[in-house]
């Protein structure tokens, strides 16, 4: 597991503890591979990465289908309706240039514990 905050993360392996700058960084460091680990939050949802360019692409019942940012491809497949939207249950991230690629497969999306975390946790 990483653990950080901006500036300052940390992986516990084998007893060793490995820090970095950033999420990107230490995996850099440890598999050699460059993983967009901070915009995953983002890219997962069918968002991209704020305050940087990106192309999106939809099909014909306007169902985001292709996200296109920093070099990486991110395709969504399989819509399934939760609650009044429509939403992915698989992922597929692709970066051509490194031969990269990453799967989600089987998203379950879960509205129900967000609600009532929000519930529980007012604002005030």
């Amino acid at each position: 597991m990483i653990v950080g905050r901006p500036g300052y993360v940390t992986m516990q392996q084998n007893g060793d503890i490995l820090t970095a700058a950033s999420p990107e960084d230490l995996i850099l460091q440890q598999l050699g591979y460059e993983l967009p680990v901070s915009f995953l939050e983002y890219w997962i949802k069918g968002l991209p990465a704020p305050d940087l360019p990106a192309d999106l692409t939809f099909n014909e019942l306007n169902q985001l289908t292709n996200l296109y940012q920093l070099g990486w491809s991110v395709s969504y497949t399989d819509p399934r309706l939760y609650g009044i939207i429509f939403l992915p249950r698989r992922v597929e991230l692709t970066r051509p240039q490194n031969d990269i690629r990453l799967r989600f497969i089987g998203l379950n999306w879960d509205f129900d514990s967000a609600v009532n975390n929000s519930r529980s946790n007012p604002i005030n």
